[in-house]
């Protein structure tokens, strides 16, 4: 499978840092920094987001570096929402075509990973209030001293790895000590989303993480629904909130134009209404505190070994038949006449890294 990169961004006035595409036949990934004016640049060179699979951030997690990730999630989620959308059309009209009980084409539904060092979780969960987008799940690898093996160096296994690539994270640490900064408080304010209110309590780090994990899992992985009414006492809603109630004879769901709870001064009767669900993301209150991160990411990139070409002449000469001849191309061993066993590097030529 061929493959080439080719650079986007390189530090200008218009764009702080640096970034390049690895194109491959099915999938792209995006290497470098997501700074400010990078959509920009994959407009002016026509680059297609469509195939965007992947986006590894490199350096530390600071606006100048990512200042340009939101609107780069917004640009893929929006054009992958749209060739969903044809996809459905011509699956629909396979549909029509094949026939009932023939099967169509499947519509599978893509994502988008993005990794990322410290505090890539609390960065996009900060963005809970007006980041709306169901079109494409989004998952997060974000690297943390935690994840750091010890047996890394040693062993040198690929940190992340597809059926094209095998990447290879770095952290670097500054050198000299950070300087002492004002501890955290472990008093975090939880808010309680039933009851709407802030309450204190002892929490970790592990589990304030796995909160802005849920944030983001609810603004990408959420299926709520804009057109979902909830029915409840109007007592019970939280204003000010559009309230709807239920025509009896259309039965559709109409405005609500009546009196309104004040404070002191319920409704008399309490009668129900039907209330939009709000974005669930957006329930959430205070995301617990951080610190900046001095770790900065970098990456090495390397492909897949390539096997060497098959030699017939020697397979035949060790006796082996052209029926197993795929078997020792797949990298298994063979028993040949005779009973010897051949394996794949007595028959094929050196392979390439």
């Amino acid at each position: 499978m061929k493959s080439y990169a080719q650079f986007v961004t390189t530090p200008t006035a218009d764009t702080q840092g640096t970034s390049l595409v690895l194109h491959f036949d099915d999938k792209t990934y995006l290497f470098g920094n997501n700074c400010e004016g990078t959509q920009r640049a994959f407009t002016q060179q026509k680059l297609k987001l469509t195939k965007l699979s992947h986006i590894f951030l490199s350096g530390r997690t600071e606006w100048s570096n990512i200042g340009g990730l939101i609107g780069t999630i917004l640009s893929v989620a929006d054009v992958t929402s749209s060739a969903v959308k044809d996809r459905a059309v011509l699956k629909n009209e396979d549909n029509q075509k094949n026939g009932p009980g023939k099967k169509a084409a499947s519509l599978d539904l893509p994502s988008l990973t993005i990794h990322g060092g410290q505090n890539l979780f609390h960065t996009l969960a900060a963005t809970r209030r007006f980041i709306f987008r169901k079109g494409m799940p989004i998952d997060v690898e974000e690297f943390s001293e935690s994840k750091k093996d010890a047996n890394a160096e040693s062993t040198w296994e690929p940190t992340w790895q597809d059926d094209n690539i095998r990447v290879y994270k770095m952290a670097i640490d500054p050198k000299e000590p950070s300087p002492t900064s004002t501890p955290v408080s472990s008093q975090k304010r939880s808010f309680d989303v039933a009851n709407g209110i802030f309450a204190e309590e002892e929490r970790s780090s592990e589990e304030d993480q796995q909160l802005r994990k849920d944030v983001v899992g609810h603004m990408f992985r959420s299926k709520w629904d804009a057109n979902q009414l909830e029915e409840m006492l109007i007592s019970q809603v939280h204003l000010p909130a559009t309230l709807y109630i239920r025509d009896e004879a259309t039965g559709q769901a109409v405005k609500y134009r009546g009196p309104l709870p004040q404070p002191g001064k319920p409704v008399n009767p309490d009668i129900k209404v039907l209330v939009r669900k709000p974005w669930p993301a957006s329930l959430y209150g205070l995301l617990p505190p951080t610190q900046p991160s001095k770790t900065s990411l970098s990456y090495i990139v390397r492909n897949h070994p390539q096997r060497g070409k098959f030699l017939p002449e020697i397979a035949k000469r060790l006796g082996v038949e052209r029926q197993q001849w795929k078997n020792l191309t797949a990298g298994k061993q063979v028993e040949a006449s005779g009973g010897k066993i051949v394996t794949p590097d007595m028959v094929m030529e050196k392979g390439t890294e």
